[in-house]
């Protein structure tokens, strides 16, 4: 029998249940054993408070136990009323946590004896032969993966509890390289309407009142509180929408792989980086994640969150009065300082790879004054060497 569980920050579910990842703890039987699990001594409720966010959910029992209540409520749905069960268990993995907590993940789960518990009473002696981790995200469509075989990219996106994971499909398959998980899900969303709401219009909300207010459903907020929620949510799934954006899911432009020479200071630079990402990952010991081999990311091997990388630019572009400058900027400037210097278009094209040499004149046609002075020297430098000759 298979299974399916998907362990999120804010909710369990399965393909039949959906619960709060919550769970309150009794050292001895609740007054009502309906909805109760005995386990290892121990008596455990269901709670609408949630855990704490865990990136390791595998540091103790909780998210084992939420499993076992995921099983058992599947088991009664499906009226399976022996006490010896066997399963295959599927779980998932947030994408760019994939690589590094797979094995640990499937381990947590796959005891080396059955397990035995007890369901609202009844006694269950559980053995999971497997377990199956597949990536978050691709979930959506792994039941019809053949609707996916026709695209040559397409991105998944998974907006949880604490995350937003990102991942990549190339014709249909998984491609692990290119993967994020944004730190903004459903929690960080509703923790900061219950902020708003409590300054502009001190009341105390939960995380039940903001889903009322957004399925449309009957409330004792205030319509201008409702307002606000919903007016926050917009700018929350803006936020998210211009950091999917920022992040440009492309793995080089045109998918072409290219070869550049670069500059003596700058593979100096290069190695100097490769050094300290050594060295931060033997201090971060297990911590360390990164799957993607980014050559520049924070202490734990993560990628950089656009808004530090971008403050600290602008603290930088600042510090040399260029306030106005983006980012992306940056390329533009190197193209043009490229030709400035005497780089043939040929070699401008490779380097920022643009599909024609064309499309690269197009773009940078715009030659400075003293671009088009130094054309003209050189043309008559050339013309005196004519006439010197003759």
């Amino acid at each position: 029998m298979l299974i399916a569980v998907d362990h999120g920050n804010y909710s369990i579910k399965t393909p039949n249940f959906s619960f709060v990842a919550g769970l309150a703890e009794h050292t001895v039987p609740p007054p009502i054993l309906d909805d109760c699990i005995e386990y290892a001594g121990r008596y455990w409720t269901l709670s609408e408070s949630r855990i704490f966010y865990m990136r390791d959910k595998t540091q103790d029992d909780r998210y084992f136990i939420l499993t076992l209540f995921a099983i058992a409520k599947e088991l009664e749905k499906k009226r399976y009323t022996s006490p010896v069960v066997s399963v295959d268990l599927a779980v998932g993995l947030p994408p760019e946590h994939y690589g590094v907590l797979k094995d640990r993940f499937a381990a947590y789960f796959k005891r080396n004896k059955p397990v035995r518990f007890s369901y609202k009473g009844k006694q269950i002696m559980l053995s999971i032969n497997r377990v199956l981790v597949f990536p978050q995200a691709y979930a959506a469509v792994a039941l019809d993966s053949s609707s996916t075989i026709g695209y040559s990219r397409l991105f998944l996106i998974d907006i949880g509890g604490y995350t937003t994971d990102v991942l990549l499909l190339r014709s249909g398959k998984p491609d692990l390289q290119y993967c994020r998980s944004l730190e903004c899900g459903i929690i960080t969303m509703n923790n900061e309407i219950i902020r708003k709401i409590n300054t502009l219009h001190d009341l105390h909300i939960d995380d039940e009142h903001i889903s009322a207010v957004l399925l449309g459903e009957d409330t004792i907020l205030p319509m201008d509180a409702q307002d606000t929620i919903r007016s926050a949510t917009k700018v929350h799934a803006g936020n998210i929408l211009n950091q999917l954006r920022e992040l440009q899911f492309s793995s080089l432009k045109n998918d072409k792989i290219r070869v550049l020479t670069v500059a003596t200071d700058v593979m100096d630079a290069l190695r100097k980086q490769q050094r300290l990402q050594k060295q931060w990952a033997l201090e971060a010991g297990s911590l360390w994640d990164n799957s993607s081999n980014l050559v520049f990311t924070n202490e734990l091997g993560r990628y950089i969150n656009n808004k530090t990388l971008y403050m600290n630019f602008k603290k930088v572009m600042a510090s040399v009065g260029l306030t106005s400058l983006r980012f992306h900027d940056l390329r533009h400037t190197y193209a043009v300082n490229s030709l400035k210097a005497g780089d043939d278009i040929k070699t401008v094209q490779e380097n920022l790879g643009h599909a024609t040499a064309s499309f690269t004149l197009s773009t940078y046609a715009h030659a400075t004054p003293g671009m088009k002075r130094e054309s003209a020297n050189r043309m008559e430098q050339f013309i005196k060497s004519l006439n010197a000759e003759s």
